[in-house]
């Protein structure tokens, strides 16, 4: 994915996944990518109001978390074909790797925050439904993007 950008907001890489059946309460890793049609990069665009991105738990909460848009990528994997808590990202700026991470750090593996995010819907009497796009949460660090920089 290549990115120019031409606001300051920041990004963050997740990986996407589609859920193939309803799922909700006490899963496993394996329930988890047993229920994933599939996985897909994602970028994650967080903006907020507060200066330097400097705020309370409350206040983040007011913000919607800073939640501003997702750009999916193109490639999709089937759950099974790959390692999914080793999966790789390297951000570059204007050719020059800056930013690494691995989806391990993602509560240790990325299933590990959807079947986190499953028991806590349960407690409330929801669940992830089938054909829901669910992210993992943040393989990097935000990166602050400035205007006039390649971004890959």
């Amino acid at each position: 994915m290549y990115f120019r950008h031409n606001q300051l907001l920041d990004r963050l890489f997740n990986i996407k996944l589609k859920l193939l059946i309803t799922i909700n309460g006490n899963l496993s890793i394996d329930d988890v990518l047993q229920a994933t049609q599939y996985i897909a990069p994602a970028l994650e665009i967080i903006d907020s109001r507060y200066k330097d991105f400097k705020f309370t738990l409350p206040d983040v909460i007011a913000d919607n978390t800073s939640a501003s848009r997702v750009v999916f990528g193109e490639r999709i994997t089937i759950p099974t074909e790959i390692e999914v808590d080793s999966v790789g990202v390297t951000i570059s700026f204007n050719g020059k790797a800056n930013n690494y991470g691995t989806s391990s750090a993602v509560l240790s593996h990325p299933a590990s925050s959807i079947a986190m995010l499953a028991e806590m819907l349960h407690r409330k009497g929801q669940k992830l439904r089938a054909g829901e796009i669910v992210l993992s949460g943040a393989i990097t660090e935000a990166v602050l993007f400035k205007q006039g920089t390649m971004y890959q």
